[in-house]
């Protein structure tokens, strides 16, 4: 008895920490490089993460582990000239 109501305090205590999400990102945030310059404007969120941006005047797919939101801000790993490299 003690172990269970033991686990009902625990489930509740970290229910918060469970409910909270990583930031989402929006169809035209602006995305920084590695160098903190403005890269591009986000187009599409893909399924799996990965996020397709509107760069000059064509379409880069920055896979999803290179990708995170920091202050508001969303960031790639890749510099410019990576990125460019993309499809």
């Amino acid at each position: 008895m003690r172990i269970a109501v033991l686990a009902v305090a625990a489930l509740l205590v970290a229910a918060p920490a469970l409910a909270q999400t990583a930031p989402a990102i929006h169809n035209g945030d602006a995305v920084k490089d590695a160098n903190a310059v403005r890269l591009g404007y986000v187009d599409h969120v893909n399924k799996d993460g990965s996020v397709t941006l509107i760069v000059g005047s064509d379409f880069k797919t920055l896979p999803a582990n290179t990708v995170s939101v920091a202050d508001g801000v969303v960031k790639t790993t890749l510099t410019r000239k990576e990125a460019n490299k993309l499809n």
